[in-house]
């Protein structure tokens, strides 16, 4: 009989099934028109005819994607191995998480202190349990070694040496016997995954009330964890959440694992308790709720808080966006989406929208550019209006300090440089054109034919002429005082089709304009530039671009001019509704980067590329919630470069965009 197969012997497989949180019994009932008792007959024969769980569980995905499995249940497995061995569920690519089903995950407080309260002695477990890393899956702190340290075949080499050791000595290894199993070029990352394990590993706010309980009741206090790090090292990490534990044992200390049960007899002796006076909590079924309770150990399996997050039915637009596009940046995001949603912030809509979409966007965004103005030696950043205010003020909070390139907020808007070359501009749109004049010119009027405006600048034309050469001059006079004698300059964007902004200010200041920065273009162009995305965006793109236009931006009405002494003209007066939504989406950005830098700094930043950045987009409009479409409700396109000329708010645009099937 195979490891696999005595360790399932030993569980009771149905009520693995059942009490996953992939598994959806009123769904699986009505999706295969299955009677009585569903979790017996996808265990049994469902996952044979390929039958999902659930719509968040692809079964023939799953095995696809693992052809070591071989004649298990592909959920069975995931529950009992695959999760704490970093593999994936998979959502069916088929089926349409709208009309997602599962339940949220969660911990039964209330219930669990009652029992804190009866017993003697409370154990925990210690990783994703007591404490928790900023990664979806353990195993990708392999990933990050890997990645940080330049040592392709690490992650994969390092976990086959764990398994390849226990087999050799058949014991509990600790982590000095793995590395007896590694090549020699990645035997130096012992110590940087012992320094990481420790810099990572931080507090759990799922599991701190149980705790927090525990110590409150005077309770004594311990930590049982089956790891090949010694309990120095778990001492360290515990240490370093304020937990204050009475004792802590460990398998590789021990050589004796929660999984075979021995460890929990060995604690129960060492404690001088009986079983029946301890109660334990973890997130591993066999070791810390099966292997607990048949040692007489009254346990109770906690969810990982990333299963709570992503079993929660308003989150399922991450599902998704991880089964479309998983990579390490994307497990660190999700983590860090989880923990932020389990802190119970009672933020306010665009706030929380500032940190889920806005704030890795901006992080990513702003990391490549500083990195490209390095590179170029950029001597001046001009942050063009109004995608820039969000941008400057970032980069000024966040990244001034490592890069110290010098920045300005310049007024370089279409409308400013449309005003200052109008003879230039006739055939483009010379209705907007006389719209920006009449600010001016309050005696022009507006017609909806061509001819009709024609005939109306022909009328005007000295006086526009005037207006737009002071314009010009304005503009002139505006960008050399905020350049200054910089020689090596780059305008800053988000996104565009005609590099207006770019165009204008090197009409202006010439060759001293060296490049211009864009998350994304829609065309390519002769000038030279620099984008963040690696490819040009496409039709598909249109919302996921203005959903970003909308975030990172300005609360400033739109600018169509300056005057002489370099103050902008508005079209319109300032919408007081609209700076305080840019207040509150700021500080969910800022937020973001606050809680992404407790790990990352900015050496090693694991960050969406702009590509998943809009898939994450996607997923999110494809599958937000009615009361969020109603809330973007407000919002109105209207100035969007590459978009259709129209006055739809965001909310009519996503149902279009749900409706053409992007």
């Amino acid at each position: 009989m195979s490891t696999v197969d005595k360790l399932l012997f030993k569980i009771n497989p149905k009520a693995v099934i059942e009490r996953s949180a992939y598994f959806d019994k009123e769904w699986y009932k009505k999706k295969y028109n299955i009677g009585s008792d569903p979790a017996k007959h996808y265990l049994n024969e469902g996952w044979k005819l390929d039958y999902n769980p659930s719509e968040r569980f692809s079964s023939k995905d799953y095995l696809i994607n693992n052809p070591d499995i071989k004649d298990v249940n592909p959920l069975l497995h995931y529950e009992v191995f695959g999760k704490y061995e970093g593999r994936r569920a998979f959502v069916p690519a088929t089926e349409i998480m709208n009309s997602y089903n599962a339940e949220k995950i969660d911990i039964p407080y209330e219930e669990y202190y009652k029992k804190i309260e009866e017993k003697q002695v409370v154990s925990f477990d210690v990783f994703d349990t007591l404490v928790i890393r900023p990664f979806v899956n353990a195993n990708e702190v392999f990933d990050y070694l890997e990645k940080t340290y330049n040592k392709s075949g690490f992650a994969k080499q390092r976990k086959e040496a764990e398994i390849e050791a226990r087999k050799q000595l058949q014991k509990e290894v600790n982590i000095d016997e793995i590395y007896q199993f590694i090549s020699d070029e990645y035997k130096t990352l012992k110590e940087k995954e012992i320094e990481c394990e420790i810099r990572f590993c931080h507090l759990n706010p799922q599991i701190r009330p149980l705790y927090d309980k525990a110590k409150e009741l005077h309770k004594r206090v311990i930590a049982v964890s089956d790891m090949y790090l010694d309990s120095k090292v778990i001492k360290k990490i515990l240490d370093g959440s304020d937990y204050v534990m009475d004792e802590v044992y460990v398998s590789c200390d021990l050589n004796k694992t929660k999984g075979s049960g021995e460890l929990f007899k060995e604690v129960s002796e060492k404690e001088n308790i009986k079983p029946e006076g301890m109660v334990h909590f973890g997130d591993n079924y066999i070791s810390d709720f099966s292997e607990a309770r048949t040692c007489g150990i009254d346990a109770y399996q906690t969810p990982k808080i990333v299963d709570s997050f992503l079993s929660d039915k308003k989150n399922s637009s991450y599902l998704s966006f991880m089964n479309r596009r998983y990579s390490l940046a994307a497990s660190a995001y999700i983590s860090q989406m989880a923990e932020h949603e389990n802190k119970k912030n009672n933020d306010l809509f665009f706030t929380e929208l500032g940190y889920s979409l806005g704030g890795p966007l901006a992080m990513g965004y702003l990391n490549y550019l500083c990195e490209k103005a390095k590179e170029k030696q950029i001597d001046k950043l001009l942050f063009v209006s109004r995608d820039g205010y969000a941008l400057k003020e970032l980069y000024e909070k966040y990244f001034y300090d490592t890069y110290r390139i010098e920045n300005e907020y310049v007024y370089l808007s279409r409308a400013c440089i449309y005003s200052g070359s109008i003879e230039n501009r006739l055939t483009e749109d010379l209705k907007k054109i006389l719209s920006i004049a009449k600010i001016s010119i309050p005696e022009i009027e507006i017609f909806e034919t061509e001819e009709e405006n024609r005939k109306e600048y022909d009328k005007y034309k000295s006086k526009i002429d005037e207006w737009s050469l002071k314009q010009s001059n304005n503009l002139k006079k505006h960008l050399e005082k905020i350049s200054g004698d910089c020689l090596r300059i780059a305008t800053v964007d988000m996104f565009s089709g005609n590099y207006t902004s770019q165009k204008g200010a090197k009409y202006y200041l010439k060759d001293r304009i060296v490049t211009g920065f864009y998350a994304g273009n829609f065309a390519d162009n002769e000038i030279t530039h620099d984008t963040y995305s690696e490819r040009l965006l496409g039709m598909r793109d249109n919302l996921p671009v203005k959903m970003s236009e909308f975030l990172i931006t300005s609360y400033e009405s739109p600018i169509c001019g300056i005057d002489e002494n370099g103050i902008p003209v508005y079209e319109y007066a300032q919408d007081e509704n609209k700076r305080v939504r840019y207040e509150q989406i700021m500080k969910g950005i800022e937020k973001y980067f606050d809680d992404h830098l407790r790990f990352f700094d900015f050496d090693e930043r694991f960050i969406l590329s702009l590509d998943e950045w809009l898939d994450l987009s996607d997923s999110y409009l494809k599958e937000c919630a009615d009361e969020d479409i109603e809330l973007l409700g407000t919002i109105i396109d209207s100035e969007n470069p590459v978009a259709d000329k129209t006055d739809k708010s965001i909310s009519e645009l996503i149902r279009s965009y749900r409706e053409k099937g992007y």
